[in-house]
């Protein structure tokens, strides 16, 4: 019997090169998305964001930064 899954996937995450761990995300950023809290004169708001459809993830110097979708859904009030 091999390794837990987890312990599988933690491994190969250690062994991929950055060009890797963007293409992961690329492959998951239909289901990633990006709560966003803003207080507001009004109350506080939470925007839910989902990751830009053509370019949701690009290097940042040498680490990975997620680029949001412009538009803005509110998700609830608090």
């Amino acid at each position: 019997m091999g390794m837990p899954i987890k312990d599988e996937m933690i491994d190969l995450y250690n062994k991929m090169s950055n060009e890797d761990k963007m293409f992961m995300i690329e492959l998951m950023a239909k289901d990633i998305s990006v709560p966003v809290y803003v207080e507001h004169e009004r109350g506080e708001y939470c925007y839910v964001n989902s990751l830009d459809e053509q370019v949701p993830v690009y290097l940042n110097g040498t680490s990975l930064q997620l680029k949001l979708d412009e538009s803005i859904k509110i998700d609830k009030w608090k």
